[in-house]
């Protein structure tokens, strides 16, 4: 294991993308924690993005990361096929109930960790997403207000918690 020769290192492996057996095999030995973001899951049942797939708790479940639309936003994003699949794993009657509901998986799952950006948890739309990959300007630029700090947030975020023993 690398912490053995290198000591304890908070490192988060970025195994996003296209994985070769070679990269598992990899994380498996240096044991870093690897990224389930569930926004990368609803294609289907068998994606390892889903909770239900995930195989370890060794690893840090997102609901989306800084590239990624607000959860709002991916709604709106999602085709027929996926937005079904969606509701159907989720549990949820309408669109506008599958955000808070893919907070609670990532909450829910085996993960030794679960995120979720604030704009997630403010309900923000399209123009919460923090960054677009490959683009100039209008990145990096969201920003609460005082305001979005509100009593019925911190008890959302505590009660979240407190169902998930996070």
């Amino acid at each position: 294991m690398a912490e053995e020769k290198l000591g304890k290192l908070d490192i988060i492996a970025e195994d996003l993308g296209f994985l070769t057996p070679e990269v598992y095999a990899m994380l498996e030995k240096c044991g870093y924690p690897g990224m389930k973001v569930l926004q990368f899951g609803f294609s289907d049942g068998e994606n390892e993005y889903l909770p239900h797939n995930f195989t370890t708790t060794n690893c840090f479940a997102y609901t989306g990361t800084h590239d990624n639309e607000t959860l709002r936003g991916w709604v709106e994003t999602l085709d027929k096929k996926s937005l079904k699949f969606a509701m159907r794993y989720l549990n949820v009657k309408k669109k506008k109930d599958i955000p808070m509901a893919v907070i609670r998986q990532t909450w829910g799952s085996i993960a030794m960790v679960a995120a979720a950006q604030i704009q997630d948890f403010l309900d923000s739309g399209r123009e919460g997403r923090m960054n677009t990959p490959s683009t100039l300007g209008n990145n990096w630029q969201f920003r609460t207000k005082e305001s979005d700090f509100t009593p019925e947030l911190a008890k959302k975020i505590k009660k979240l918690n407190r169902m998930y023993n996070r």
